[in-house]
């Protein structure tokens, strides 16, 4: 998808996979989906990589990146495999219909990328914000 077109958070094609990078942008759907201090403790990182998965979006699952320090890690880190070519530090959202992945097959995917990332906390999926 096109990053440089105006996304709404709210209004995304039931059946579409979306893969979106850029600060400005990430930053934006973070707003929308209200939750913009979600990674607020990463400061105190150098090098770093976090997720966040959502499944309360009414036709998604959400699942918001972060990563600081990218160099430190090897080619085939999972930010490698998610941005062709990306910046040392950077914002990625994904966005995953629910109308083709199961939330098991969600669950054990996300749990594979936190223990690839050697997280010290169990995966497990948040809530966004209500209105």
């Amino acid at each position: 998808m096109n990053s440089e077109r105006k996304v709404n958070v709210w209004q995304l094609h039931p059946e579409e996979m979306y893969i979106l990078e850029g600060d400005a942008l990430v930053l934006e759907l973070m707003r929308q989906l209200r939750i913009p201090n979600l990674f607020a403790r990463a400061s105190e990182y150098d090098e770093l990589h976090a997720f966040a998965a959502f499944d309360n979006h009414p036709t998604h699952w959400i699942v918001l990146h972060l990563w600081k320090g990218i160099s430190a890690y090897s080619p085939n880190h999972m930010v490698n495999r998610l941005v062709r070519k990306p910046d040392l530090n950077g914002l990625l959202f994904q966005a995953i219909p629910k109308s083709s992945t199961s939330r098991a097959k969600m669950e054990i995917q996300l749990m594979a990328e936190a223990r690839e990332m050697e997280s010290t906390q169990p995966f497990a999926f948040q809530k966004l914000p209500s209105e």
